[in-house]
């Protein structure tokens, strides 16, 4: 049978600031409950009770806060950490878990993830994304090749919960009959090369682009002051702000990438172009 996760697994593996909304609402708590009255003996007895533990379920949850806080900040260093298919297998297993659905939390899907051990039923991650869900198997081997059983046991999974796709994400590589199966059946299949690269992916888009470029980019969008005559003495022609000599550079990204310019020497200090 796959393994559940308790309440107090779900909150840790929820958003910190969940649990820190429910502390503050069971600390408020303490203060309301008392003021409430009622004819009822039983009633009262149940509000006492309630509101006597109401500040100690706020620590708890305060507590909680805490670990899903630590938990995910950890999680995203160490998908910040992998640069190749050795560090991936480095991980310990349930690391891997964690590092493979942070990767798809930040490419925009929903991801439920499972915090204890035991059976998984072939299953590791849920994901949702635009109303269909999809069920992933994470496997760490370091050089065993995924075989057809592993995919016949995720299939098995999709169709019990009338997943709408499957995708099974590895270190290693897939047998040839594995690949072959998987594709009549519409599972998708990342090997640890394709992994590595993901990631790499996920985090050049993350990095911000150099400052240069950026300022080019913005300067395009409004009209380029046309260029000032270049004397006699030179070929590199004056900023049309500051009056210094130009560089010629090339735009690195971007829609014009492979355009040049002239930039100013001054550059922070001064952002003058001639297109």
């Amino acid at each position: 049978m796959p393994r559940k996760n308790s309440l107090i697994d779900d909150l840790i593996l929820a958003p910190w600031w969940i649990s820190l909304i429910l502390s503050g609402i069971a600390y408020l708590a303490s203060f309301v409950i008392p003021s409430i009255s009622s004819s009822s003996m039983g009633t009262t007895m149940v509000l006492t009770v309630i509101s006597r533990l109401a500040p100690w379920l706020a620590i708890f949850l305060l507590f909680i806060a805490l670990l899903s806080f630590i938990r995910g900040f950890k999680v995203r260093a160490q998908l910040n950490r992998q640069k190749s298919v050795k560090t991936l297998n480095e991980l310990s297993w349930k690391s891997f878990e964690d590092v493979t659905g942070e990767l798809f939390r930040q490419r925009g899907y929903n991801v439920e993830e499972m915090l204890g051990g035991g059976a998984d039923g072939g299953v590791d991650l849920r994901l949702r994304k635009n109303g269909q869900l999809t069920l992933v198997q994470c496997k760490r081997w370091k050089k065993k090749k995924i075989g057809l059983p592993v995919i016949r046991e995720l299939l098995g999974a999709m169709t019990a919960e009338s997943a709408e796709k499957g995708m099974l994400v590895t270190t290693s590589t897939f047998t040839s009959d594995a690949v072959t199966f998987a594709q009549q059946q519409g599972i998708q299949l990342i090997n640890g090369t394709q992994l590595s690269q993901e990631i790499q992916d996920l985090k050049n888009s993350n990095s911000p682009a150099p400052e240069e470029e950026t300022t080019y980019k913005a300067v395009t969008s409004t009209p380029v002051p046309p260029p000032l005559p270049v004397s006699k003495e030179s070929t590199t022609p004056a900023c049309p702000r500051c009056n210094q000599p130009m560089k010629l550079r090339i735009v690195k990204r971007g829609p014009n990438s492979g355009n040049q310019f002239w930039g100013c020497t001054s550059f922070p200090k001064c952002r003058g172009i001639i297109n």
